[in-house]
């Protein structure tokens, strides 16, 4: 007994001292960042039974050794070559992935039951992952969308970018941050100059209404935001510089310890304003104050930070954010008669806070349950003064109009749970969605208004037919304020068996009901002075929408080739729009339902990848009909749209070459006068084009970014026959770019 106890401990001894000897691989993506997930097959020499690991979140795995032989390995992850070695025993290494420049099957969480590839998505999906976005040294949302087919951005120098889809104007585009909704809309757009793209690793964009899953707001599209992940202890250090005056740093770091992660980041991004008379400088100088100090481009300056803390367990996955941004525009007036002593200033402040917690869990196999509960906070305020110019003292204006006050702010959870029964071939999920939203202001009837919404939602998947996949839901909710309509959808996805080789294709249809509700300021809005007469309508009804979308899709994928085609069409008829509008033949103004809007399109892109060269090109071919055009002899109204892109690596020297152009076509407009007569106006066409050129260093810790922003120094375009309103007069021209400009961008990246 004795014996076999002492035979037992040598063997244990033994054991352990060899298994203190196992290799360690690191594995690193294309960038130098630890690499997740990356599956490593292994074969010990001289044993024939292969085996795997998976790298954890530092990229880290362990390859145990009993035989103290070499291991042959095969180190693979979807959108990186694999890599084959062998590695000689005792020794541990690193190995650094080479990125498969084929944009195909990536990853999408958007209205879906569980992370899956964009293929199998019964939705289409449209990806702009970290290097499109890296690749056109994109700072804000507006600056990677303005790229994109069937989006038209549109520009106020005082209220920010805004921008429509399918022809459909923003107050209809769902934005999200994870999932959370993004408020603050002004003039029914929220500001994309606002929204910045640092720790974001890829935007997702669904054409068509997601209001089954999201709700009000996303009758013409949904655009969420996916933020990094932590990957790991790191730290970076950002710097933008612009020719415009543009003069950006952002800054942050991880730490893992054990099951827990902790991200903290901020940042400030800086403009000092612009006009086509300005002469270029490197650094902002102090002005004169005469007429140069009115910029056509406001000066503008953003803060922005953000706090995640991730606790990972084996079911679990809980995720506590907070993020504040800010942001001082300033309206330099020109110097007022008759000595030029003196100019009004306008200043703009916007903040905004947002706080959250995102629960998943796995409850059990196949079955997950996601909770998120999130607080926005949204608050603008406009001050005007009096500066004198000569001491440089500002005092506030007397005027009640010169000032204004505005805050939003809303509470909202949603929650969802979702099962896949493989055998049934058969999904499902079922969720709510609470929102409580408040508006505050002088300028709000009563100066407090609420309204409360909230919904039930269920949706299942059904593959019962090999390579047939249908998709139903319905959504109802209940609102304080205004009756909200039950939303049904249907989607169905088909891929075609083809008998040739290497291609493939896919079939998508869809109907879906889309809505928006009132938003507080339709239904309360109160301005009423000496200059200005507009009140809100609480008899509001919702715009609803039929939605009709057709995605085709063929692909050949060989080796390191690839060419994909798709085609696509869509119908939208929105009923009871809102429009701000004049009440009978009075001079007040209000909100109101004007009748039905359509919206019609086709589009077609190509995308063509050979290992380190891809190129696309996509067009766009939209009419749009209001109820002014279906009177009159106008009708449909068409515009197009034209994209294209190069991108060029070069993997000696760590280098990529990037073209990126848009021709954004002439939009004919349909106006009426106040004697009712009809004309027909027109939005110029303009065409972007920008270069860039990326270089990685010192193991790819160093990315440098420069190029060439608007070459073709697209400026104002012209708006002639366009309808003034109660904001402003006619206006022949309209804001597209400040011109060219020249770029460059360091960014710093540590793993440590």
């Amino acid at each position: 007994m004795i014996n076999q106890l002492r035979h037992t401990c040598l063997l244990l001894l033994c054991f352990s001292v060899v298994s203190a000897k196992a290799q360690t691989v690191k594995v690193l993506d294309h960038f130098g960042k630890s690499l997740a997930y990356a599956h490593i097959s292994y074969n010990v020499i001289g044993d024939s039974t292969p085996k795997g690991i998976l790298t954890d979140l530092d990229g880290l795995a362990q390859i145990p050794n009993y035989n103290q032989n070499n291991v042959q390995l095969a180190i693979s992850h979807l959108g990186y070559e694999t890599i084959y070695d062998t590695l000689i025993y005792s020794d541990s290494k690193i190995y650094r992935m080479k990125q498969i420049y084929l944009s195909l099957n990536q990853m999408v969480v958007t209205a879906q039951y569980r992370t899956l590839y964009s293929s199998e998505s019964v939705h289409s999906i449209r990806v702009i992952d970290q290097l499109t976005i890296e690749s056109q040294a994109a700072v804000s949302l507006k600056d990677v969308l303005k790229f994109e087919n069937n989006i038209r951005i549109s520009q106020d120098n005082i209220l920010g970018s805004g921008m429509s889809m399918q022809g459909i104007s923003g107050q209809n585009v769902k934005i999200l941050k994870d999932g959370v909704p993004i408020i603050g809309r002004l003039n029914g757009n929220i500001d994309l100059s606002q929204i910045n793209l640092d720790d974001i690793e890829r935007i997702e964009v669904v054409e068509g209404p997601l209001s089954v899953n999201y709700g009000t707001d996303a009758l013409a599209g949904t655009i969420n935001l996916i933020s990094k992940k932590n990957k790991g202890n790191h730290s970076f250090l950002n710097s933008y510089y612009e020719s415009v005056g543009q003069y950006n740093i952002n800054f942050g770091a991880g730490i893992v310890k054990n099951k827990n992660s902790f991200n903290l980041s901020g940042g400030r991004n800086f403009f000092d304003g612009w006009s086509s008379s300005d002469n270029f400088t490197i650094l902002p100088k102090p002005m004169l104050a005469d007429s140069n100090r009115f910029k056509q481009w406001k000066p503008k300056e953003q803060f922005f930070s953000k706090f995640i803390y991730d606790k990972n367990l084996d079911n679990l996955d809980l995720k506590i954010f907070g993020e504040h941004f800010s942001e001082k525009i300033t309206n330099r007036g020109y110097p007022r008669l008759p000595y030029f002593e003196n100019a009004f200033d306008d200043f703009y402040y916007t903040w905004r806070n947002d706080f959250g917690v995102d629960l998943q869990t796995s409850v059990k196999k196949d079955q997950k349950l996601n909770v998120i509960i999130a607080y926005n906070d949204f608050r603008r305020i406009k001050n005007t003064y009096l500066k004198d110019l000569t001491n440089l003292q500002m005092e506030l204006s007397k005027s009640d109009s010169d000032q204004d006050t505005t805050k939003f702010n809303m509470w909202m959870s949603r929650g969802v749970f979702s099962s896949s029964i493989d055998s049934l071939n058969f999904a499902y999920e079922i969720g709510y969605d609470i929102r409580q939203e408040n508006a505050f202001g002088k300028r709000i009837e009563s100066g407090f208004k609420t309204q409360g919404d909230y919904a039930v939602f269920a949706s299942s998947e059904l593959n019962f037919i090999k390579n047939f996949l249908l998709r139903p839901g319905i959504r109802y909710s209940y609102n304080t304020v205004y009756k909200s309509p039950v939303v049904p959808s249907i989607n169905l996805k088909y891929s075609f068996p083809l008998d040739l080789s290497n291609w493939s294709s896919d079939l998508r249809l869809s109907y879906a009901r889309g809505f928006r509700a009132p938003t507080l300021k339709e239904l309360y809005f109160e301005f009423v002075d000496v200059n200005h007469n507009i009140v809100g309508n609480e008899q509001l009804k919702s715009e609803q929408s039929d939605n009709f979308n057709f995605d085709f899709k063929i692909q050949r994928i060989e080796d390191k080739y690839m060419n994909q085609l798709k085609f696509g069409a869509f119908y939208i008829g929105l009923y009871d729009m809102i429009s701000l509008a004049q009440v009978d033949n009075t001079t007040q103004y209000s909100y109101i339902n004007v009748g039905k809007y359509e919206s019609f399109g086709v589009r077609a892109s190509n995308e063509i990848s050979r290992e380190n060269l891809k190129m696309a090109c996509g067009y766009s071919y939209i009419g749009r009909k209001n109820e002014i055009a279906s009177v009159s002899s106008y009708n449909f109204v068409y515009s197009s749209e034209l994209n294209a892109r190069l991108n060029y690596t070069i993997d000696k020297v760590d280098t990529r070459f990037n073209i990126y152009y848009k021709y954004t076509g002439e939009m004919p407009i349909v106006t009426i006068n106040e004697n009712g007569d009809l004309s027909e106006g027109k939005v110029d066409d303009y065409h972007m084009l920008d270069i860039t050129l990326q270089r990685l260093l010192w193991k790819n810790k160093i990315n440098i970014s420069m190029g060439a922003k608007n070459i073709l120094n697209v400026q104002n375009i012209l708006s002639a026959g366009s309808v003034s309103n109660v904001h402003s007069e006619n206006s022949s021209t309209m804001p597209v770019s400040w011109g060219r400009t020249y770029f460059i961008s360091l960014k710093l990246n540590f793993d440590w």
